[in-house]
């Protein structure tokens, strides 16, 4: 269940569709702090440093809401929306949006929805994790980080967090950047591994999660991005 805070931040950035218009003058406007968005190997330990790095920049990391953001902006409802999440390639044809959504609907309503709800959180600034946000704000002052790892590293750590079999962890990394990278292709006709998208790229195999974070807040500055004074000092 969504918290009241959760609440208020999906009925802040999702309502009518905004226009052209409404998004130039919107952009206009100062943002209370910056936007990152980030993209992540399963097992790489980016949903975890995204949490960290919003905590320096006081900004909302957002993830699971983004589902419920989507889900309200359309209508539907939200468990079926999870099915068109990062696992959208099951379900990617023009046919299964129809069902699912019960009118004349396509896979370019999805992503205008997408869109309305990614768009909406970077006007207020947040750090964004997954769903191609990338490539979404690739043109405004948005920071694109890529947390990666070697398979059998991420393998470890999702067998350790989840407490399964090393073989049963290596199939789910495996399996879900698959269908990450499937997701990136057919909704953006992206490559997820293509570094042009991203402005840094990490890799957990040498770097701790605080080793990444200080990183990340260090090339904001150095980008002229602001961050909060002592966001910096207090990841050192």
């Amino acid at each position: 269940m969504l918290t009241r805070d959760s609440i208020n931040l999906v009925e802040a950035i999702v309502g009518a569709e905004m226009t052209a218009e409404h998004q130039e003058a919107a952009r206009t406007k100062p943002r209370p702090g910056p936007t990152v968005t980030i993209a992540r190997d399963c097992g790489a330990g980016g949903d975890a440093i995204a949490a960290r790095l919003a905590e320096r920049l006081a900004v909302r990391c957002v993830n699971r809401e983004l589902i419920d953001a989507i889900a309200k902006d359309a209508k539907v409802d939200r468990h079926l929306m999870e099915r068109l999440d990062e696992h959208i390639s099951t379900v990617l044809q023009d046919w299964s949006y129809s069902v699912i959504w019960g009118k004349d609907a396509t896979r370019k309503d999805y992503l205008r929805h997408l869109k309305n709800v990614v768009i909406g959180i970077s006007l207020q600034g947040g750090v964004i994790v997954g769903r191609g946000a990338n490539y979404i704000l690739h043109r405004t002052n948005t920071f694109r980080v890529r947390i990666a790892g070697s398979a059998a590293r991420c393998a470890e750590r999702v067998a350790r967090e989840r407490e399964i079999e090393l073989e049963d962890a290596e199939e789910a990394v495996t399996t879900l950047n698959e269908e990450r990278a499937k997701f990136i292709r057919q909704t953006f006709g992206r490559d997820w591994n293509d570094p042009a998208w991203y402005d840094m790229m990490l890799n957990t195999d040498r770097l701790n999660q605080e080793q990444c974070v200080r990183l990340i807040l260090r090339a904001l500055a150095e980008a002229g991005i602001e961050v909060p004074e002592d966001a910096i000092t207090a990841a050192s």
